[in-house]
């Protein structure tokens, strides 16, 4: 038995730090053998390990980069892109962002 699993990060992603947090950038493949026949007990613990890794990336805050132009075009929005509702106290403007900025 045997398996295999790739992560996929999103192209805004630094590559740095996939490698910081030591998250896999290529294919991850697992024949089991005579000596390791729990193919299905070691990959639970790579998924496991995995994921742990990802959750800790995502903990991690980075800039958001914005142009100056992208600033005064934030500045000057009243309303939500998508459903035109108004800003106010308690439905505050954010800027659209991903999720480690």
């Amino acid at each position: 038995m045997s398996y295999g699993f790739v992560v996929k990060a999103s192209d805004d992603v630094p590559t740095e730090l996939l490698e910081e947090f030591d998250i896999p950038t290529a294919p991850i493949i697992y024949r089991g053998t005579e000596d390791e026949p729990d193919v299905v007990k070691h990959f639970m613990g790579e998924i496991v390990e995995t994921g742990i890794k990802i959750s800790n990336l995502l903990k991690t805050n980075t800039a958001m980069l914005m142009t100056e132009n992208q600033r005064l075009m934030h500045a000057a929005k009243t309303t939500y892109n998508l459903c035109k509702t108004g800003f106010s106290l308690g439905n505050y403007k954010v800027a659209d962002h991903c999720h480690l900025s």
